[in-house]
């Protein structure tokens, strides 16, 4: 009986183990593998917030984490819990920030209507979570509780973005105005080099003309030249200079 014990005490150990090993490689993935999908569609709040938005969710995975460890551990072993949340929450605001800050008028979605509502409350939620935490650290029932606004705050988050992106999906302002500009923005370089283009072409044709112009002269110099009786192409130049010298002095 002992022995049988001893057996599923080890293969317990194994397992988790291998549970834990498999948590830290594919959990940074996992976190963040919802925001790359969301950010590869059409839906304008979500593919023009791409650069932060992976940072954005892998902060509230954090926090969400590190408020289920505070929720299930006690308190005096929760200290590695608080400071993961506290991580993650850091990380959650300020990549939301400079998110709606690079936006500017894109931001909208995130910030009007029934998401603007839930991503705020999801912030003041985690400002209380981690205001609780660090505060009140060594209380059970004000660490659970602590850990349930971050937990909350954490969901209340990705559904504001899921809202902001249905909301700008419906709005043909935020759906049209931003293809406009990437199109605007990606056909200059093209305007530019087409002018550049047609700048060049006109330079050749006028010195083509010139070059035109040039023949013909020296065309005609010599034939008066040779009319004066020139007996090479020297003296026809000769002649014909002279021959124009005099045609004009007679006009």
């Amino acid at each position: 009986m002992i022995k049988s014990l001893f057996i599923l005490a080890g293969a317990g150990f194994v397992l988790a183990a291998v549970c834990f090993a498999g948590a830290a490689a594919l959990g940074a993935g996992v976190s963040t593998y919802t925001a790359a999908l969301i950010c590869d569609t059409a839906v304008p709040a979500w593919h023009d917030g791409h650069r932060e938005m992976p940072y954005v969710f892998a902060g509230s995975a954090a926090t969400a984490a590190g408020g289920l460890a505070m929720v299930l551990v006690a308190p005096r072993h929760a200290g590695p819990a608080v400071r993961f949340a506290v991580l993650g929450a850091v990380t959650e605001l300020t990549a939301k920030s400079l998110m709606l800050r690079r936006l500017g008028e894109g931001a909208k979605p995130y910030q009007q209507g029934r998401a603007g509502k839930l991503l705020e409350t999801g912030e003041v939620l985690t400002a209380a979570g981690l205001a609780g935490a660090v505060l009140a650290s060594r209380d059970r029932t004000t660490a659970a509780l602590s850990g349930l606004a971050l937990l909350t705050s954490s969901a209340l988050t990705r559904f504001g973005i899921f809202e902001a992106g249905r909301a700008s999906a419906r709005n043909p302002e935020e759906t049209i105005e931003p293809q406009r500009r990437r199109l605007l923005k990606k056909s200059k370089p093209v305007i530019q080099n087409v002018r550049v283009l047609l700048s060049v072409s006109y330079e050749l044709i006028k010195d083509l003309g010139r070059i035109s112009c040039i023949a013909s002269n020296n065309s005609a110099i010599l034939e008066v030249g040779h009319t004066n009786g020139a007996r090479d192409e020297r003296q026809a130049i000769s002649h014909g200079i002279t021959g124009e010298v005099v045609q004009d002095e007679r006009l």
